[in-house]
């Protein structure tokens, strides 16, 4: 909670520009498979899944192969550095325009940190299994699912309520210039 009160104080536009320009090279990187330097079977991965079980799991790592698992260690690298900006900004874009108002109760900011840790949880499970493959722990493939569903419902939510917000403002701004 003390990490969401300093970033709630350090809130300025310069600072969520920052965090813009911050989640955008990993995402580019991220979408490029790192520029075109990382080869991966993107049938196999597992990231962009809503959910999966473990059979789903341990099947994309088999078919991923020596090369793609070690491929998938480097693309979670950039995953990091992207998770660690991306939530963030999301939290900019539900916070900011609420600071003055109360339309949103502010157990919502917290969203997006739910997400991020679930996005977290889910690279280090796969991770893991990465490094211990062949070896397999079949709870890792399920507990792994679940964050990914987790990590997407999320960023569901938090998108569905700057949609909200978006309207109530857009409501607000009409009514204004009606009067």
């Amino acid at each position: 909670m003390d990490y969401i009160n300093k970033l709630i104080r350090k809130t300025t536009a310069k600072q969520v520009w920052i965090t813009l320009i911050a989640a955008a090279i990993p995402a580019a990187a991220l979408y490029s498979m790192g520029f075109g330097l990382i080869k991966l079977n993107g049938d196999a991965v597992m990231d962009p899944l809503f959910f999966y079980n473990q059979k789903i799991f341990f099947t994309n790592l088999e078919i991923q192969g020596e090369s793609g698992r070690i491929s998938y260690l480097l693309l979670h690298l950039i995953d990091y550095a992207f998770i660690s900006q991306f939530y963030k900004l999301l939290f900019y874009f539900l916070y900011l325009p609420q600071k003055s108002r109360n339309y949103v109760c502010k157990g919502f900011f917290l969203i997006p940190f739910l997400s991020a840790l679930m996005d977290a949880l889910e690279n280090i499970l796969i991770d893991f299994s990465i490094l211990i493959f062949p070896a397999k722990i079949p709870v890792l493939g399920n507990i792994s699912g679940y964050c990914t569903m987790l990590k997407f419902s999320g960023i569901y939510i938090t998108f569905l309520l700057l949609m909200y917000i978006l309207i109530r403002r857009c409501i607000s701004f009409w009514n204004k210039t009606r009067s």
